[in-house]
């Protein structure tokens, strides 16, 4: 087996978790180390953060001492989440910034298009999450698992739309931005927004699918992660 040459971080939507991401296992290159963060196992530990910079903070004190290079994948509310970690990463220059990949969400700086829903009524907030493809068809009529699973993205939703873009230096990594075709969350130019971003090369790719395209056919994606992260993973 390969060592790894470089460690991917993946950040889930909201009401996600580590477990989004199991599926990639037998498609990541043995090259690529994933690292999974407490935050992204424990929804209770999450909740106790109230805003994404705070939540963002503690996550670089645990990729500050990090030796791989590191990469970041974000996909809907944890392509902001990535991105502010990449942004404390490299403020901090004590871990190699690789790339950071996005989907599922606009640009930082762009104005949300779409009315924030955290504070809705649970029925009406649990339609609105449908409506914008927020939960997946076969959880929607599953009290169960809707009685679980609503706090714990009612909470993370809070986090993202109260959030604040801070002007600020932009990154020196490459961004790569990642376009679902049936995603009804976020448009074409509001994912190409994301070179305004970066001093360090863009690429913007289509892929098939809906909000959910990164757990439900992930290989195109991880394909484009391989590409992106080559010259990393040809150097180790």
């Amino acid at each position: 087996m390969d060592t790894p040459a470089i460690s991917l971080i993946c950040f889930p939507h909201a009401g996600g978790s580590n477990a989004t991401y199991n599926g990639w296992g037998p498609h990541l290159s043995e090259s690529i180390q994933r690292i999974k963060l407490d935050a992204f196992d424990r929804h209770a530990l999450r909740a106790t953060f109230t805003e994404i910079d705070s939540l963002s903070s503690h996550i670089v004190r645990q990729l500050a001492n990090e030796c791989r290079p590191v990469a970041l994948y974000g996909h809907s509310m944890g392509a902001i989440l990535a991105y502010e970690v990449a942004c404390k990463l490299s403020n901090l220059n004590t871990v190699a910034l690789a790339h950071l990949f996005v989907s599922g969400r606009r640009a930082p700086q762009l104005a949300a298009r779409l009315p924030p829903v955290h504070e809705l009524p649970d029925q009406a907030f649990l339609q609105a999450l449908i409506v914008y493809g927020g939960v997946p068809e076969p959880i929607s009529g599953n009290g169960r698992v809707l009685g679980t699973l609503l706090p714990s993205i009612r909470s993370d939703l809070a986090l993202v739309e109260t959030y604040r873009f801070q002007p600020m230096d932009r990154l020196n990594c490459p961004i790569s931005a990642i376009y679902a075709t049936q995603d009804p969350v976020v448009e074409r130019g509001e994912l190409k927004a994301w070179q305004e971003r970066t001093t360090g090369g863009f690429a913007f790719h289509e892929l098939e699918g809906d909000h959910f395209f990164h757990s439900s056919r992930p290989e195109g994606l991880i394909d484009i992660i391989h590409r992106s992260l080559s010259s990393w993973l040809q150097e180790a």
